[in-house]
């Protein structure tokens, strides 16, 4: 998970009748639709306000989940009365909502030995780029691995996750990252720090991560994270023992896409 969208999740089945999504007008503000099928294809993310239709014959599976992704500011309780509200605007209608009666009973047990195995590969990944899309688009392990590292994620295109490990990720040792004042997303970019087994560990600072919105600008326009270190030193970033951090993009272009613009790396402290 992370703290720079809130999301809004829904299952439907299509097997009935159509599905319509209508989205908000979020005047600027990062906001997304991604339809997700049930055989975990993930569709391009849907960034205009408007009506959407889905069909059973276009997804390809009779039911689907939709998951929304609203950018806000989690300590700016304005901000979150303003991200809950375009979260309310969004309207769905379908004539005939079907039932459960397709689901599969799958056997928990060999299921959660499988994510796991998929999710000891996936872990060793730099980047999620090959992870999520449609069939024809990756290979099976990599799509295994995807739903198992990060369910939910977004075709590259839409959003680019960087996981990254330090030398010295003993909580003790700080690290700084300087962000360049333009980042080539058009979206927005953030850094959210985690343990190993990719969950924000709670602290007394209440700080886990920063983004283009929430991190506080240096004169010249850049920001200077800080993992570990002074807590009372702008953009403070608690770091737990065996610590790493993923960096994102959300509709990064095309010198992210290509390589051949790079995110720079944390810089130890001395």
């Amino acid at each position: 998970g992370n703290r720079d969208t809130i999301y809004s999740f829904g299952t439907f089945d299509l097997s009935k009748s159509d599905l319509t999504i209508s989205m908000p007008d979020s005047k600027g503000k990062y906001m997304t639709l991604m339809p997700i099928s049930q055989d975990h294809e993930v569709y391009p993310g849907l960034n205009a306000p408007g009506t959407y239709t889905f069909k059973q014959s276009e997804v390809g599976t009779r039911y689907m989940v939709f998951v929304v992704r609203t950018l806000c500011d989690p300590n700016d309780p304005k901000d979150m009365q303003r991200a809950h509200k375009l979260q309310d605007g969004i309207k769905v209608s379908q004539a005939d909502k079907g039932d459960i009666s397709g689901l599969q009973n799958w056997d928990e047990k060999s299921m959660l030995a499988m994510r796991k195995a998929y999710n000891a590969l996936g872990s060793t990944a730099s980047s999620s780029a090959s992870y999520f899309g449609v069939k024809c688009d990756r290979s099976y392990l990599d799509a295994a691995m995807g739903v198992a590292v990060g369910w939910g994620g977004m075709q590259q295109k839409d959003a680019l996750y960087l996981p990254t490990q330090v030398e010295k990720n003993d909580g003790k040792t700080a690290y700084t990252i300087t962000v360049p004042k333009d980042v080539p997303v058009d979206g927005f970019w953030s850094v959210t720090v985690y343990n190993q087994k990719r969950f924000m560990v709670p602290n007394e600072h209440n700080s886990y991560s920063f983004n283009s919105l929430t991190a506080k600008k240096n004169t010249d326009g850049t920001a200077t994270l800080h993992l570990g270190g002074d807590p009372k030193a702008d953009n403070f970033l608690y770091i737990p023992k065996d610590w790493l951090y993923i960096v994102r993009f959300y509709q990064p272009k095309k010198e992210i896409l290509d390589g051949s613009w790079s995110f720079p790396k944390a810089v130890e402290v001395k």
